[in-house]
């Protein structure tokens, strides 16, 4: 049971993108990063997963996937002015 409302299309929040976030914060980002690509498997274009593997792929030191990751999040979000936009836009024009 959850408080949703049980017409409201999906999940809160996969299960897959917060494991994946608890282990970005712990410092553990390989694992991160399989967990974030799990969602994004299963649930394509989640914005937050999508991020979150950008930054997973970024702290264990692969680089040109985690440039991949934050070029698709710019491709979903390319007005907004989140934070992580913002980084997303700094780490492929090489700013990072």
């Amino acid at each position: 049971r959850t408080d949703k409302h049980p017409v409201t299309p999906g999940p809160l929040a996969p299960a897959r993108e917060l494991y994946g976030a608890m282990l970005l914060q712990h410092g553990d980002a390989k694992r991160a990063l399989a967990a974030f690509e799990t969602t994004i498997h299963k649930e394509p274009n989640r914005l937050n997963a999508i991020l979150g593997a950008a930054k997973a792929a970024a702290a264990s030191g692969d680089s040109a996937k985690a440039k991949q990751y934050y070029s698709t999040a710019l491709q979903l979000a390319s007005a907004a002015n989140r934070p992580q936009i913002v980084e997303a836009r700094a780490f492929v024009a090489g700013a990072k």
